[in-house]
């Protein structure tokens, strides 16, 4: 009585290698209060082909990303899409200290739905084309401090320099597609900054990464990383606040802290130059013990910009493992700008050596004025059974 709607849907990974893996899938939905044959979404088949990086010829590594889909309601509807996104790179060293990794990528979209089987209300199709040239470095010291629990210490420090060329091949107006497509990898280092504009971008991002490892009484790990990443355009970003042309992007900081056993502390920051303010930032603090048994805490704020509404929320998951292989979870979310608690979620999970079982409760406040939304889930992975055939043979 408390479901809106029901929505199951299935996927199996299939590894061709250690690179490749295929994985097909399903999807139905349905909306429970709903009384027209629009309620009902079907997707068969979801077709997943993912290729990670590797070698493809000699010096030169590429990647691979493809998703193809079927869909269609009861009353008649239907339609079909298809995203591909292949890669190419050839890392090379410049004399012995500098790595340069120039890299060329394509991402094609194609969307066609026909709402009335007779009638037909076209297409969507765009493409974008990439090309970027990383160059960076490593410099790396090793300390030997003798002190707290640290037997040594190394300190790296890689600064990078990225010229990120993009064109769009067709498709004028950028289109957000449904939330099933592709991530977008071939961003790199770089956020996706450049993919929210309509046109053609030249562009330059300065990055610095410094990480400190160490190696002592509870073995050996990293302690900290630090990142930092600024954009410049050879074309401007756009117009800023006053109307003038913004040739620097916004500042993007990243800090990861694991000083002590069983505590980390994370955050990052994003600054708008134009405005001088922060315009987004998050922190995370995280306890845990020998067990798995996890503690964190978490905080996002994002000021309202673009329309969007701002975020201000703290985040709370705790998990405990009663027995081997049994464990109870909870997460929560608040949202301090309505004062209100967004959604609380409670979980059994049972893993034993091979797979895995999830059964959640949510209960979720939806849109203003409607009653809050209460959802169970049950999520079965199968991905530790190992291989459950073989079949083989040749072609004259």
């Amino acid at each position: 009585k408390y479901l809106p709607y029901l929505e199951s849907s299935g996927q199996l990974e299939w590894k061709l290698d250690h690179r490749t893996a295929i994985l097909p899938g399903f999807r139905y939905f349905q909306d429970m209060t709903a009384e027209d044959d629009r309620a009902t979404f079907q997707a068969l088949p979801e077709l997943e082909i993912q290729t990670m990086s590797g070698p493809v010829l000699g010096p030169v590594y590429g990647s691979f990303l493809s998703e193809i889909r079927y869909s269609w309601r009861e009353e008649g509807s239907r339609g079909a899409s298809g995203e591909v996104e292949p890669a190419l790179f050839m890392p090379l060293q410049l004399r012995k200290y500098f790595t340069v990794v120039p890299e060329i990528a394509l991402r094609e979209t194609a969307e066609y739905v026909e709402e009335d089987p007779v009638e037909s209300d076209g297409g969507f199709h765009q493409g974008l084309a990439k090309i970027s040239v990383k160059m960076f470095t490593r410099l790396e010291k090793v300390l030997a401090p003798g002190f707290w629990w640290y037997e040594k210490l190394r300190h790296t420090l890689e600064p990078s320099v990225t010229y990120i060329w993009t064109h769009r091949l067709h498709g004028e107006e950028r289109r957000l597609l449904p939330t099933y497509t592709l991530p977008l990898s071939f961003a790199g280092e770089a956020p996706d900054l450049f993919l929210d504009l309509p046109e053609e971008q030249h562009s330059l991002w300065f990055g610095l990464t410094t990480h400190l490892d160490a190696r002592g009484k509870f073995g050996a790990g990293r302690l900290a990383t630090i990142r930092l990443l600024q954009g410049y355009g050879l074309k401007d970003f756009g117009d800023d606040e006053d109307g003038s042309a913004r040739w620097w992007s916004d500042s993007y900081g990243e800090v990861f802290l694991h000083l002590a056993p069983f505590f980390d502390l994370a955050g990052n920051v994003r600054y708008d130059h134009s405005s001088n303010e922060i315009v987004a930032s998050n922190a995370r603090m995280g306890l845990f013990d020998h067990r798995q048994d996890s503690l964190y805490l978490e905080w996002r704020h994002q000021r309202a910009m673009g329309g969007e509404d701002e975020i201000n929320t703290l985040n709370l998951g705790l998990r405990v493992n009663a027995v081997k292989g049994l464990a109870f979870l909870y997460g929560g979310v608040y949202d301090k700008v309505e004062s209100l608690v967004v959604k609380n979620e409670f979980s059994i999970e049972y893993q034993p050596q091979c797979w895995l079982a999830r059964l959640t409760f949510t209960d979720e406040a939806g849109q203003p004025g409607e009653p809050r939304e209460r959802r169970v889930m049950l999520f079965v992975s199968l991905y530790g059974l190992g291989p459950l055939g073989e079949w083989s043979g040749s072609i004259p």
